[in-house]
């Protein structure tokens, strides 16, 4: 099922009524376990148009965009988004963190395994992915 930007607004009125502080716009599922990867051109077009909507709907609402990729993060920024938000802890693309430093954005920076496995401590193999 496509969603629309409409929909995006709509979901986005709901969760500012409910008090969120935060919302965060995703492209594509950045889940380690689903192989959802699609193009950096279908990324941007799938969250510019969100990002561009949220700012100007909700001008106070931070917004942040899950990505691993610097030019989706760079547009992103360009576009109204506050917050990059990378799974890859930085490390999935080598021109994120100067993208980031650039626009003086604020950054989550997720900590991962490259392979998950199950078993022993995960902190300590996420230390050492």
């Amino acid at each position: 099922m496509r969603r629309t930007v409409d929909d995006a607004l709509k979901a986005a009125e709901a969760m500012v009524s409910g008090g969120v502080d935060i919302i965060d716009v995703g492209g594509m599922s950045t889940a380690p376990y689903n192989k959802t990867v699609i193009s950096v051109d279908e990324e941007v077009s799938r969250v510019l148009p969100v990002i561009k909507a949220l700012r100007r709907e909700f001008p106070e609402l931070t917004i942040s965009v899950d990505t691993f990729r610097s030019r989706v993060a760079e547009e992103a920024l360009n576009a109204g988004a506050d917050v990059i938000n990378d799974v890859t802890g930085l490390k999935g693309d080598g021109d994120m963190a100067r993208v980031i430093s650039n626009h003086q954005a604020s950054v989550i920076i997720m900590a991962r395994e490259r392979r998950p496995s199950q078993g022993s401590d995960p902190i300590s193999r996420t230390i050492g992915a």
